[in-house]
């Protein structure tokens, strides 16, 4: 998630210093792959969430990004006409920035600290279902 909202924010902070147009034609492109990588973290933390909410999280993944969809182009437009471009967008690229580190913290996996015991039980386990999963001799192994 993180390296996709540094080549997203590094991509527009690129297109507002205004290179040629070959440029800004790679820069989108990159942009593009950021934003794939962003929106694929937080669909897969999306889709993790238990059964029971899971519909509720997807519905409000969908809110929040039209919401995005509808106030940013009227941001931006109140951006460029008192600041200008270059701060409009600087601006933008620190505010993806900010966002997206905020969420990285927010959606780390938690690791699950299981007992010793826990630990050496499944290894016992695993090891006694191999010793009996064997197929007697004689008898044709099941495909």
């Amino acid at each position: 998630m993180v390296i996709g909202a540094i080549l997203i924010a590094s991509q527009i902070v690129i297109i507002g210093l205004g290179p040629p147009w070959q440029l800004q034609f790679f820069s989108f492109m990159l942009m593009g792959f950021g934003f794939y990588m962003l929106h694929g973290g937080f669909q897969v933390f999306t889709s993790e969430i238990a059964p029971d909410a899971r519909a509720s999280a997807v519905s409000l993944q969908a809110f929040m990004f039209n919401c995005g969809q509808f106030a940013g182009p009227l941001l931006y437009g109140v951006g460029l006409l008192s600041i200008g471009k270059v701060p409009t967008l600087v601006t933008a690229a620190a505010v993806v920035m900010a966002v997206d580190c905020w969420c990285a913290q927010l959606l780390r996996h938690k690791e699950v600290h299981r007992p010793t015991w826990r630990r050496k039980a499944s290894r016992r386990a695993l090891r006694d279902l191999k010793h009996t999963s064997r197929v007697p001799p004689g008898q044709p192994p099941i495909s």
